[in-house]
């Protein structure tokens, strides 16, 4: 029995349309395992990116820790939480040599938040009330952090930008009886500690490395010349 000439006719465009389709198929399932790998690929870098932020702040944490080394063994002596202003002076005088990692300076205050004594002397502050100072209240409440580190702030010499590093002054009955805290100007060109302390962890990666305080602010950006 012949066959229809009609299917003959049709036969090659089925087989051709049946073709494409499986092409589609086959195309749509690739794309679709492409996305899915993409999506699962970025997930992966964006962990990855997440684990070594966090482990590069503790690292950046431990090494601006040491900033306050010296800080903290002269917070620790008579002479400066006795309380008495001479001897204050004097010994953040005694101290300068240790003590000039502070590009920005070092302040004392007493317990009310009131300027005792800096180094080198800035008389614009002496004897001001700076309790409201947050570096001065986060030292306030039953208990104390070892250190603290600010955002920026624009209380350094002739106003620079400086962030503030600031211990606990503690008597005899480990009371506070003050604080003392050191300034590291930002945005100098000069060597700074805080800044080498920052490059010696090599954060740079195949990108810009940034350090932002709470108000957003950036204190580093690896890409800066």
């Amino acid at each position: 029995m012949p066959r229809n000439p009609r299917w003959r006719l049709w036969q090659p465009r089925i087989l051709a349309a049946v073709v494409l389709l499986t092409l589609a198929a086959l195309i749509a399932g690739a794309v679709s395992a492409y996305l899915s790998y993409r999506q699962a690929a970025a997930q992966l870098i964006v962990q990855r990116d997440r684990q070594v932020a966090l482990l590069t702040a503790v690292r950046l944490q431990n090494e601006l820790g040491r900033l306050s080394d010296d800080l903290t063994a002269l917070a620790r002596t008579s002479s400066l939480y006795l309380g008495l202003p001479d001897r204050q002076r004097q010994a953040l005088k005694g101290a300068s040599s240790r003590l000039g990692l502070f590009d920005g300076g070092v302040i004392l205050q007493d317990n009310a938040g009131r300027v005792r004594a800096t180094a080198p002397e800035r008389w614009d502050i002496m004897g001001k009330d700076w309790s409201d100072m947050e570096f001065f209240r986060a030292m306030l409440g039953r208990q104390l952090p070892d250190v603290y580190f600010s955002p920026v702030m624009d209380i350094g010499p002739d106003g620079a930008a400086v962030v503030v590093v600031t211990v606990p002054v503690l008597g005899e009955n480990e009371e506070l009886v003050g604080t003392l805290s050191g300034l590291f100007k930002l945005g100098e060109s000069r060597v700074s500690a805080f800044y080498a302390g920052i490059v010696r962890l090599r954060l740079t990666g195949t990108g810009n490395t940034y350090i932002v305080d709470s108000n957003n602010r950036i204190l580093y950006d690896s890409g800066y010349e």
